[in-house]
């Protein structure tokens, strides 16, 4: 018998009616047709099991001197309400000579189902059926094309090890932490935990290290120097003076007075002369399809936190809907075999008013940067499928995702945006001012991105290299920095992505590249929203700060947690087992090692305490 194992009982009843079966093939738990069969687990069937299985005393009682647990094998359970879902998986499981995993294209989902395949001890042979949408043309390829089950290996490995990471870290530190926390608040009768995460810690150190920066703010005035100028045929433009490196801090000028003298210099020359002239065409190449971060953060503009857009972005993927492709994605590069689908899919899009006066105006031979196999793992941009929408029937919000993420399609058919590029730079005795304008030659893509197509930049007249110029008004121009903002949900979310833009440790930063970030694009949202909820974070008017909580008590957490670019520097090593360079187990025990150094700490901390 052939059994496909699906993640969820929406997901198997989607698949079994894709393999021609019909409610009459529905058993309890399971469909079946001749020997066929697709049944379903309900996300994690076995949960790691919690400390006091390990160490039974910390059922009654946290404490120190039986902290920290750290299991010889980890141990897990099978969720009590999934019991009788187990039992029709393990009796099709002994009939079953084939498996092919059918759960979502991810870690997590290969996680659920190589789990259930262990703890069942099936021997039999196993395929991975993996598909980015849902739509009937996609599922075909993939049911068609089974992948052998070792290409996809590798991700039940790295959601082993993050599982048991954040387990051994995330249980230990907590347990120690609150212990902490419950002998200073002693006589308040303190009962609540303090949550303690290898990803949740450096994300609420991120919104408690900006609201310090904010507190701590002190305003610097700057200053520039802007020069009106005119020609001959009376065109008038302002220019700014160039300083020199020297009057610089950290990029700005802060002297006054040396501002001043510049002032004075240049309205002492009374003309200029054009020193440098250059003009040049380029162009700019359409924004990538999303992937879950940038669409999320795009959300914002509707008022759709990231959760809510992930669960917007997931419906759309879902049947009834097909509509849109695997949300889940942190890549948002396309693989040249999505092509064979353009013509249907951009067929659909340009019936829908929003983009009808795209008909016939796109290229569907052009392949932007966009299109890139090399940069593709398992999971590609979020792009429109090629189901025939009725767009009527969404809600206003699933309208306003679907339209974000088909607009990003359809831009990558569209021509380039061309601008011309003019920079002149005028010298004023020895003092050097510059302008630059950038004129737009070919809206392109910019046709239909909203806001794209204001430069800001002021306009030039036709000028001439050795062309003298009159000076009309020279002057100082005050500035004040301004203090940080505090992070929203989704800007913390895309913090997350790229810890290197938030450090500011310059012996830190040169370890960390654009691509370390902490936690996976699935799981951030969620975070975030646990911090909340466990009282870490407070969310005023879409703004996250630190609670008076996190803010007291921080001090004691492990300095190593605290620090957002050690939490990226540990993603690595998922990576790492992706590639084969480590194991799950080194990977596990090396953040073993870490939690006995961090409750051995925090044991003194309490040690202290009076």
């Amino acid at each position: 018998m052939k059994l496909y194992l699906c993640e969820k009982p929406s997901q198997g009843e989607d698949v079994a009616k894709f393999l021609g079966m019909s409610p009459v093939h529905k058993k309890q738990g399971y469909y079946q047709n001749g020997d066929v069969a697709v049944t379903w687990a309900r996300g994690h069937l076995f949960k790691l099991q919690p400390p006091e299985h390990y160490t039974p005393e910390l059922k009654k009682k946290w404490a120190f001197d039986k902290l920290p647990v750290v299991p010889e094998e980890y141990k897990y359970a099978l969720d009590v309400k999934a019991k009788a879902q187990w039992r029709v998986i393990k009796g099709l499981l002994k009939k079953a000579k084939e498996v092919y995993i059918a759960t979502d294209p991810d870690p997590e989902g290969e996680c659920i189902a190589r789990n259930i395949l262990k703890f069942a001890s099936y021997k039999g042979d196993v395929f991975r059926v993996l598909y980015g949408s849902t739509d009937k043309k996609t599922l075909t390829k993939a049911f068609a094309n089974p992948l052998p089950s070792w290409e996809t290996e590798w991700m039940y490995h790295s959601a082993q090890a993050r599982a048991m990471a954040d387990w051994v870290v995330g249980m230990n530190l907590t347990m120690a932490m609150t212990l902490v926390v419950q002998k200073l608040e002693s006589s308040g009768g303190f009962k609540k935990a303090f949550p303690v995460g290898r990803v949740k810690t450096p994300a609420a150190m991120l919104v408690y290290l900006r609201e310090q920066a904010i507190k701590n703010f002190k305003p610097v005035k700057y200053y520039e120097v802007e020069v009106d100028v005119y020609t001959q045929g009376g065109d008038q433009f302002t220019v700014s003076w160039e300083i020199p490196e020297r009057g610089l801090v950290d990029g700005r000028l802060l002297e006054r007075g040396y501002a001043e003298k510049a002032v004075e210099y240049i309205k002492a020359q009374k003309v200029g002369v054009i020193d440098s002239l250059t003009k040049e065409d380029k162009s700019q190449q359409p924004p990538l399809p999303f992937e879950l971060t940038s669409l999320q953060s795009a959300c914002e503009k509707y008022n759709i936190s990231p959760d809510e857009a992930l669960e917007i972005a997931q419906s759309l993927y879902d049947k009834p809907n097909s509509a849109t492709t695997y949300p889940r994605t942190d890549t948002a590069y396309l693989t040249s075999g999505l092509a064979e689908d353009i013509t249907e899919t951009v067929t659909h899009l340009v019936k829908l008013d929003a983009f009808i006066r795209l008909s016939g105006k796109l290229d569907l031979k052009r392949r932007t940067k966009a299109w890139n196999d090399k940069k593709v793992k398992v999971h590609y941009g979020i792009i429109p499928t090629v189901t025939a929408l009725n767009f009527s029937r969404l809600t206003d919000k699933q309208k306003a995702v679907y339209l974000m993420v088909a607009k990003r399609y359809l831009v990558q058919f569209m021509p380039d945006y061309v601008y011309e590029s003019t920079n002149v730079g005028i010298k004023f005795g020895n003092v050097t001012c510059k302008a630059t304008c950038n004129i737009p030659k070919s809206m392109g893509w910019r046709s239909i991105e909203e806001g794209e197509d204001e430069d800001g930049s002021p306009e030039l007249p036709a000028l001439n290299r050795g062309l003298k110029v009159g000076i009309k008004e020279a002057r100082l121009v005050e500035k004040t920095t301004r203090k940080p903002s505090r992070y929203t949900q989704s800007s913390l979310a895309k913090a997350m992505v790229n810890i290197s833009s938030e450090v500011e440790d310059a012996e830190l930063k040169k370890l960390l590249s654009d691509k370390d970030g902490i936690g996976t694009v699935a799981t951030r949202p969620a975070i975030i929203k646990d911090l909340i909820k466990s009282g870490l974070l407070m969310e005023e008017k879409r703004k996250l700060k630190p609670s008076r909580w996190f803010e007291k008590y921080m001090v004691h957490v492990p300095k190593q947690m605290k620090e957002p670019a050690n939490s990226a520097l540990w993603e690595r090593g998922f990576q790492a087992i992706k590639e084969g360079q480590i194991t799950t187990d080194k990977f596990v025990e090396f953040q073993a090692k870490f939690v006995r150094g961090a409750v051995s700490e925090l044991h003194q901390v309490f040690s202290e305490i009076k």
